[in-house]
């Protein structure tokens, strides 16, 4: 019940406000009979219209703009102070339905890519049954992927010669010669066969 009425501490205030509002408008007139006051209504009555309603708008809005406060504050330190959070037990993890192994994560070219022979390196440029990538290809296709979406010919050339700096006698010269390849097939439009690299 408490914390209903302190989750609609706005409407709440705006009755205590409107019952504490009447109350002092009958306890606490405007002062008309102040000398001061008949002075003013004779020679700025603009002025004195003023005073009068801005001191009964007072009489509503300080006692809401308190209630508010002190209901502010009672919702804040003592509804949400002493809540103790309490921690949920997590769902089980549900069981795999298919185990994955290494060829499951193989490297996804172009469609037209995939129709063209891949060489296996290790079987010395014979078509390779498992349809699996060598490095060379790998790397074409990291240049054309690179490539095609924007990226700088000599960033692409560092990446490639990073990665294959201790395999080649020369990775500067292959990744140049790779990404060139790579360019000129880009640049023509072709959708053949990956262009030999060194």
């Amino acid at each position: 019940m408490i914390q209903r009425i302190l989750s609609s501490k706005n409407f709440v205030a705006c009755l205590l406000a409107a019952v504490a509002g009447m109350a002092l408008y009958f306890k606490l007139p405007f002062p008309a009979e102040n000398a001061f006051l008949q002075l003013m209504a004779l020679r700025a009555p603009l002025v004195h219209e003023g005073l009068f309603y801005s001191y009964n708008h007072f009489l509503f809005t300080t006692p809401y703009i308190a209630y508010l406060i002190v209901l502010s504050g009672l919702y804040v330190f003592g509804l949400t102070l002493h809540k103790k959070i309490r921690v949920g037990e997590l769902p089980r993890y549900p069981e795999a339905a298919q185990i994955y192994h290494v060829d499951d994560f193989k490297l996804r070219t172009d469609a037209h890519d995939d129709h063209r022979d891949r060489q296996d390196p290790h079987e010395g440029g014979r078509s390779n049954p498992h349809g699996d990538l060598s490095q060379s290809e790998r790397d074409w296709a990291f240049a054309k992927l690179a490539l095609a979406r924007g990226d700088d010919s000599e960033e692409v050339i560092r990446r490639i010669a990073d990665y294959r700096g201790d395999e080649k006698h020369d990775p500067i010269y292959y990744a140049r010669l790779t990404v060139m390849k790579t360019q000129a097939q880009l640049e023509k439009g072709s959708d053949g066969a990956q262009p030999e690299t060194a």
